[in-house]
């Protein structure tokens, strides 16, 4: 009698366990909102959308296990610091506040030979309002250094054409001071852009511009450390 009871005591265990599986909510990821400010080195200038730098970043981060919509892109060839501003000023974001911020700008202030000062008053503004669009947490906050275009077929053949008082590499060590300063992480992009000698598979057609191989290298270097932080 003993023996049954502790059966039949088994057996309901097993049925309400078995109910409590079938009732269990089941969890459904929210996508994650990406938002990319910069200029034609964010827009991927010269190849396919679904090749540029945004679309490239989506695809790695879904492949780790992410899921996330699609970029909310606020870029265009030629934008300076002062471009970006007024751009992001008039824009009707889709939200409130972003998973993910990636800010690429500064190389045609560079390129025109606009005053370094006035690009370190602006770049701070713009840094500062990606920040509020983070929601104010700074791990959600990626700024990239500016490629190295004078060693591209384009930026050779400009060479002298341009006002170049303060090099790209001044530039960028000023963006890396800037996102210390502020607590934001701080890629480096630009030696991987220097591979392009040799490789003409890393440039687009206009001889100016990363290829979507070279985009996937910049992916490889990023992903890795936005998880690591995330």
């Amino acid at each position: 009698m003993i023996k049954i009871g502790y059966y039949l005591g088994l057996m309901l265990l097993a049925v309400f366990s078995c109910q409590e599986e079938h009732n269990a909510p089941v969890t459904v990821a929210v996508p994650l909102n990406f938002l990319a400010l910069g200029d034609s080195y964010t827009i991927g200038q010269g190849v396919p959308s679904a090749e540029a730098f945004p679309a490239r970043l989506v695809a790695s981060m879904i492949t780790m296990g992410k899921t996330f919509r699609p970029a909310e892109v606020i870029a265009k060839t030629g934008w300076t610091t002062r471009d970006l501003i007024n751009a992001m000023q008039a824009h009707a974001f889709s939200r409130d506040n972003y998973d993910l911020v990636t800010l690429l700008i500064g190389v045609n202030n560079q390129f025109q030979g606009l005053p370094i000062e006035t690009f370190a008053t602006e770049f701070e503004q713009v840094l500062e309002m990606a920040l509020r669009l983070a929601g104010g947490k700074k791990h959600r906050v990626w700024v990239l250094s500016i490629p190295d275009y004078t060693i591209t077929p384009f930026g050779r053949a400009a060479a002298g054409r341009q006002n170049q008082e303060e090099s790209i590499d001044d530039y960028n060590e000023l963006k890396k001071h800037i996102c210390q300063n502020y607590g934001v992480s701080f890629v480096d992009i630009t030696e991987i852009s220097r591979l392009v000698n040799g490789r003409p598979d890393l440039l687009a057609a206009d001889g100016l511009h990363p290829s979507g191989k070279m985009y996937d290298l910049w992916v490889e270097k990023i992903v890795p450390e936005v998880l690591q932080n995330w």
